[in-house]
């Protein structure tokens, strides 16, 4: 997985690609790099997790 964050004065963002997904999650210019990578990395757990009935 390659996962990166980048900061400046407007925002913060975040993104990651696997072999299954690829996403960038934009946070506001409060947020730390390490907010921004913490919440980050939650985001992609949660949206790795199976839906539907047995999950």
């Amino acid at each position: 997985m390659d996962f990166r964050c980048e900061a400046s004065t407007k925002q913060t963002l975040c993104a990651w690609g696997d072999p299954s997904t690829r996403a960038v999650v934009t946070f506001g210019p409060t947020f730390t790099l390490e907010r921004a990578a913490a919440e980050t990395h939650e985001i992609r757990d949660d949206m790795r997790k199976p839906i539907g009935p047995g999950s």
